[in-house]
């Protein structure tokens, strides 16, 4: 899997710095972009110029919804929580092995206007697929929330009957 990763082009890969979390599927970070203009001499003569910039911005993890943090039901509620602890340890413990990534695959944004994409760990560990297995979180992308809300539903009842929320 990591290969699949480091074979994309550089442009969908940012590495992630200042990472502030609002819910399961949306954060804010600070993260590494890269630049390279060409610019024209003159002459048939060209010059490149590599930079890096710190860009902040807030991102919607694409693949995935997370039970929102402003549910009406406790459990649910909870459940959001939970998913929410679960990025900021899986980040924590993914920098503790090496860099995170920002991984985008498409250059649209989301409904809201926010960047697309997935956090990839150096050893190609995504975190969507990561909550999902944990039943914290269920695979979306983009359709109608009701479609949904059977599965976020399971999930709950899952997580009432292990006792990992009450």
């Amino acid at each position: 899997m990591k290969t699949d990763i480091l074979a994309k082009p550089e442009e969908y890969r940012y590495r992630v710095f200042d990472f502030r979390l609002y819910d399961g599927d949306t954060y804010t970070c600070g993260a590494e972009v890269q630049y390279r203009i060409q610019v024209d001499l003159g002459f048939e003569r060209t010059a490149y110029l590599d930079f890096t910039q710190h860009e902040t911005f807030t991102v919607r993890l694409y693949g995935f919804d997370t039970p929102e943090l402003r549910d009406k039901r406790p459990a649910h509620k909870a459940a959001g929580y939970l998913a929410k602890q679960a990025v900021v340890d899986w980040v924590n413990q993914a920098h503790a092995r090496g860099d995170v990534y920002f991984l985008s695959e498409q250059y649209e944004k989301g409904k809201y206007g926010r960047p697309m994409g997935d956090l990839v760990d150096a050893d190609g560990r995504r975190v969507s697929e990561y909550l999902v297995a944990k039943r914290l979180a269920v695979p979306y992308h983009g359709q109608n929330k009701a479609d949904i809300q059977a599965q976020h539903e399971a999930n709950v009842q899952y997580l009432l009957a292990e006792g990992l929320i009450t």
